[in-house]
């Protein structure tokens, strides 16, 4: 196939799987050197005949990424003419990348990475604050000092990271396509690309939360200060670093519901199951402050009072389901979009 053509076909429109090449060769009998759409084409007396006419403007219009407006109105036309036997001229060919647009699959990760390097940081100075103002500042919760110090970052906390999280969902919600299913398949395997970043991105923060935070704040509680919902420990586990995974979570359970058509048709168990068991975490810890006043003391993790922690943190391995479920698409949409970029070089 001659550089600059592109086959342009999709599952939702089989009837409409063309190329230029083919319609240069279906309509290669006009000797006309403009194009108008076909209202304009009678009436002006320029042009291809009204039938000729309809049938080009209707099949290059009919797909969905086709957008005529930028392309010179004699253009078209002016290919058809040089194209007589479905043979293209070197002038024809130089000005079809015009019409077909060659395209190259790509992904954008800035986000990406800025949120893994952000989050980093976010931990590494949440952790670094802890050790210097936790036993100085945080021992008595009566002091102006652990007012200062903990009760104001805990006051930030609450609206900062929970509006920041209703912010985005909506945001998500609100710029779906609404036309999910006619989607390219171009489109959908870049979504799903990116749903993959946002589970990254949460599987990331579960990690920081359950190997820094949560241990942290078991030994904390056997060495220091017994439970109460308000420590140095508590007020980043329970007020931060766990309503920063709830972000991610809720979120990339949004983008997908609202971005790729087999999670918007239908409800994925293994997404659901990663991201409400975590979730399920933050109701628990009132259970469990519950428990540590007025039955158990110790903090021993093996008590069944911390059982809730476990079942509900191992629901994240749900996950590699939600990546198998990926992968499945992926093998059905990387020939058809690579493919069409091979096809186009």
């Amino acid at each position: 196939m001659p550089t600059g053509i592109r086959t342009h076909c999709r599952p939702a429109y089989p009837e409409k799987c063309f190329n230029v090449g083919a319609l240069v060769r279906r309509l290669g009998n006009s000797s006309t050197k403009t194009v108008l759409p076909p209202e304009r084409a009678a009436s002006s007396g320029a042009g291809p005949d009204r039938r000729t006419a309809s049938k080009c403007w209707s099949l290059l219009s009919s797909y969905p990424t086709w957008n005529p407006k930028p392309i010179k109105q004699n253009l078209i036309i002016e290919v058809l003419g040089q194209n007589r036997g479905g043979i293209m001229s070197d002038a024809a060919l130089d000005r079809t990348p015009n019409v077909t647009g060659t395209k190259t699959f790509s992904i954008n990760y800035g986000l990406f990475a800025f949120a893994i390097v952000a989050l980093t940081i976010l931990y590494i100075c949440a952790r670094l604050y802890q050790q210097a103002f936790g036993f100085s500042m945080g021992l008595d919760a009566s002091s102006p000092e652990f007012g200062e110090y903990w009760m104001t970052l805990f006051k930030i906390e609450l609206p900062v990271l929970y509006g920041a999280g209703a912010l985005c969902w909506t945001y998500l919600f609100l710029t779906r396509d609404k036309n999910i299913e006619a989607i390219t398949p171009e489109v959908e395997l870049r979504s799903y690309f990116y749903l993959t970043m946002w589970l990254v991105v949460y599987s990331f923060c579960i990690f920081w939360t359950g190997s820094f935070y949560a241990d942290g704040d078991g030994v904390w509680h056997q060495t220091t200060l017994r439970d109460t919902p308000f420590t140095p420990s508590h007020i980043i586990l329970f007020y931060a670093t766990i309503p920063i995974y709830l972000f991610f979570g809720v979120g990339s359970f949004v983008y997908a519901m609202t971005r790729i058509p087999a999670f918007c048709r239908g409800i994925s168990l293994m997404h659901v199951f990663a991201v409400v068991g975590p979730f399920l975490i933050l109701p628990n810890l009132g259970f469990n402050e519950w428990g540590h006043a007025y039955w158990l003391t110790e903090e021993i993790f093996s008590h069944p009072l911390h059982w809730g922690f476990v079942v509900l943190g191992w629901c994240a391995l749900a996950l590699a389901g939600v990546l198998m479920q990926i992968v499945g698409r992926f093998r059905e949409l990387v020939p058809i979009v690579f493919e069409q970029d091979a096809a186009s070089a």
